[in-house]
């Protein structure tokens, strides 16, 4: 269409140094929303463990957030072998499906 301009016209608002930036800024954000969650819910309902599951449970920086905290609780952190990410799966049977159908969503 003749007048419109598309997402590629415009010059990138974020700076490709500044991404990573962010997204650690994000990461320690939603980090510090769950252990202070978790923090709640231990209090609330008298736990005295919690045990980690899923890929995000191989974040260092999670393991580190957690016990800087000295909680009175016990936590148990999957064996790295065990909580590996599916998203590289997901990205594969995408791959497959679309060569299959040859669309996407």
């Amino acid at each position: 269409m003749k007048g419109q301009s598309s997402k590629k016209d415009f010059p990138t608002i974020i700076k490709k140094e500044d991404k990573k930036h962010i997204a650690a800024s994000f990461q320690r954000c939603a980090f510090e929303d769950l252990i202070k969650k978790s923090i709640r819910a231990f209090r609330d309902f008298d736990l005295k463990a919690m045990y980690f599951g899923g890929g995000v449970t191989n974040n260092q920086m999670l393991k580190e957030m957690f016990e800087k905290e000295n909680l009175d609780i016990n936590l148990f952190w999957p064996k790295k072998d065990l909580s590996l990410d599916n998203g590289a799966m997901i990205a594969g049977l995408g791959y497959h499906k679309f060569k299959k159908e040859f669309k996407s969503d």
